[in-house]
């Protein structure tokens, strides 16, 4: 049964069931408002894990900004292989207390970044175009990886950079990612009620903004991708993600690996046992 919506997204919901109709613009651009990070504060447990890195960090110029940013890295361990971790919308590497110490234990380095406009890194605002861009610099920086794993946008960004990346990584694991920057923004739009008139002025603006078809922000064929074996986890209840297109994706790719489980939680998912224990032996294999 979905939850019930908090207060402020009742309240959006009421505007755009009842007035965006006649002040489209107007909800367009709240919908742009919506989408941009805010930065969280580290619960107290998440602090103490990602004190325990080692920081550095690296350039990125934005893609579509032209700008260039200081993104900032944290490492863990110091294996001949590194297992790069991407973390999602709104998201921390802190998300994968769990999976670092795992990894190390089977003798990985382990890595992550801050998203631009996330944590420590720079930057005010960002988009998938520009989180792809990240993972491009940073393996200029740092150099490709053995493996990524990453969660939600995380994955979906990782899934661009791994559809354009001129040398392959050995594993890609991708966790609740939704599989395109349009079903990231119709589950956040059904439940708010938004018009269809509106989405489409939305996605027209956000074509513009992005320079490209909002169609081509999307997972690619399993072929495509530049990694050698690919898993692909899901909570099967996840309401941040359209597990039909999920279901029909995975059919259709059946060389990807598939992990689904039921009632565990879009991020929890990376704190749950036996889906850290199948990302590891999945990476060690």
């Amino acid at each position: 049964m979905p939850k019930p919506l908090p207060l402020a997204l009742r309240a959006l919901r009421f505007f755009y069931r009842f007035l965006s109709p006649v002040l489209p613009a107007l909800g367009v651009r709240l919908l742009w408002q919506t989408f941009r990070p805010r930065r969280r504060l580290l619960r107290a447990e998440q602090a103490q894990f990602m004190a325990g890195a080692a920081p550095f960090s690296f350039s990125s110029t934005g893609a579509l900004t032209g700008q260039t940013i200081r993104l900032q890295g944290y490492r863990w361990g110091s294996g001949p292989r590194t297992v790069l971790l991407v973390h999602g919308w709104e998201g921390s590497p802190a998300d994968f207390r769990e999976l670092v110490p795992a990894l190390l234990r089977q003798g990985y380095a382990v890595a992550a970044f801050d998203q631009p406009a996330h944590g420590h890194s720079e930057g005010a605002e960002t988009n998938l175009v520009e989180m792809k861009q990240a993972l491009v610099d940073y393996t200029l920086s740092v150099g490709p990886p053995y493996a990524v794993v990453a969660h939600s946008l995380g994955g979906t960004a990782a899934a661009l950079f791994l559809r354009d990346a001129a040398a392959p990584v050995e594993k890609f694991t991708f966790v609740a990612s939704p599989l395109s920057a349009r079903d990231t923004f119709e589950v956040v739009f059904t439940p708010l009620q938004v018009p269809q008139a509106v989405r489409s002025r939305f996605y027209e603006r956000l074509a513009r903004h992005l320079r490209q078809p909002v169609e081509h922000i999307a997972f690619a064929p399993a072929a495509q991708l530049s990694a050698h074996r690919v898993l692909g986890v899901y909570d099967a209840t996840d309401e941040q993600v359209v597990f039909e297109r999920v279901q029909q994706y995975l059919t259709a790719n059946a060389v990807i690996e598939p992990l689904v489980v039921r009632g565990v939680g879009h991020t929890r998912l990376l704190r749950h046992a036996p889906v850290v224990q199948r990302i590891v032996n999945f990476i060690d294999a």
